[in-house]
């Protein structure tokens, strides 16, 4: 369902308890769901199943972020493409410090706005310990960001 300017009102209807066997959703690409988006999909307990999902260009900013984050049903997710959204430190910290994403393997972030602060949460968090392939922007994140996202994922950072 990429790539369809589907908007929030859509977020919602997928969030609904309907395909209760969902394990991929995939909505990246313009579909303009925002942080309402963002919000409604993390709220659902309906989401539960999700292992893949794909948010990347969707302009859910540092809320969107926080509220994914903040889902405790999105626990199961191996993959979570969040690039092109406009999100800060502020999202990537609190990426960074959610104790139920870590299932995560793979986490795309790249064409963002992470900077030290965000790249400094990223290396220290606990949950993303199992990353086996974490996507940043190189222009976005700076060069220190950079040394210490290399410290701690090595060739598993992606830039």
């Amino acid at each position: 369902m990429a790539y369809n300017s589907l908007g929030p009102v859509a977020a919602r209807a997928l969030a609904a308890p309907c395909l209760p066997a969902l394990t991929e959703l995939l909505l990246g690409g313009s579909n303009r769901l925002g942080a309402e988006g963002a919000r409604a999909l993390a709220s659902s307990p309906h989401r539960s199943g999700l292992t893949h999902l794909d948010l990347g260009s969707n302009k859910l900013g540092d809320e969107g972020a926080v509220a994914l984050a903040e889902s405790p049903y999105l626990s199961r997710l191996h993959l979570l493409d969040l690039g092109g959204n406009a999100i800060g430190d502020v999202g990537a910290t609190a990426l960074a410090g959610a104790a139920h994403l870590a299932s995560l393997r793979e986490l795309d972030l790249q064409n963002n706005r992470i900077g030290l602060a965000g790249a400094e949460a990223l290396a220290r968090s606990p949950p993303l310990a199992g990353v086996t392939e974490l996507r940043l922007s190189r222009k976005s994140t700076g060069k220190k960001a950079e040394a210490i996202l290399r410290e701690r994922f090595g060739d598993r950072l992606d830039l």
